[in-house]
Formats: C-alpha cells, sequence, structure tokens
C-alpha cells in the first residue's frame, strides 16, 4: 500500500510540472482522468 501511494504521488507531480508547462488545461484533465481510471 505505502508503494502504490508513493507511486500515486510521483504521478500527481509530474502532473502539475506538466501543468506547469503547458497552458491547454483539457490535455491534463486527461491524463488525470486516465491515471483515476485505474
Amino acid at each position: 500500500m505505502s508503494l502504490v501511494s508513493l507511486n500515486n504521488k510521483n504521478m500527481i507531480i509530474l502532473i502539475n510540472l506538466n501543468y506547469n508547462f503547458v497552458d491547454d488545461g483539457w490535455v491534463n484533465n486527461a491524463v488525470i482522468s486516465v491515471f483515476s481510471m485505474r
């Protein structure tokens, strides 16, 4: 469980970094939706 939670936190950090570099919000929303579906 701890490894999964750490991996999820890393994914969120990567998504946040991508959000800072990319202004298109719908791209980031699609990525977040894909991760949430898993």
